[in-house]
């Protein structure tokens, strides 16, 4: 504990999870604490409470996620970068669309490489594509 940078804390419980944080938190007072709480409300307390730095709720992380994944059969999921909310969209090269970032391309079952500009892809290819989200979306 003494040489920790951080305290990641996550067990399936709630109550231990909590325990061990504050534990953490009077041992070290310094240290960067992040914990799992499955209840999104309890996680949300938790941080203003305890001055806890990161307390992730996994059903609220999941729920996004599922959401996401339900709206379309090219959805991969999403990413927060700089305080925007980003999907995450796997799609044949061949789409008319160059909307969004372009990630990573793959041939078949191939291992996909990175890639930054549509001459790097084959017309026979699907790409990673990372798109801003409207709000509300």
């Amino acid at each position: 504990m003494r040489a920790a940078r951080c305290a990641v804390v996550v067990t399936d419980s709630d109550a231990t999870n909590l325990e061990i944080a504050l534990g953490a938190r009077a041992r070290r007072g310094d240290i960067p604490v992040i914990m799992r709480v499955a209840e999104p409300h309890f996680a949300a307390m938790i941080r203003r409470q305890f001055q806890i730095r990161r307390a992730f709720s996994a059903t609220a992380l999941a729920s996004a996620m599922f959401c996401d994944l339900i709206r379309s059969s090219t959805a991969r999921g999403r990413v927060n970068v700089a305080g925007k909310t980003f999907s995450l969209e796997e799609r044949p090269s061949a789409t008319e669309s160059r909307d969004g970032v372009l990630l990573a391309a793959a041939r078949d079952s191939s291992h996909p490489r990175q890639v930054t500009d549509w001459s790097e892809v084959g017309p026979d290819e699907v790409v990673l594509v990372m798109s801003e989200r409207a709000t509300g979306a």
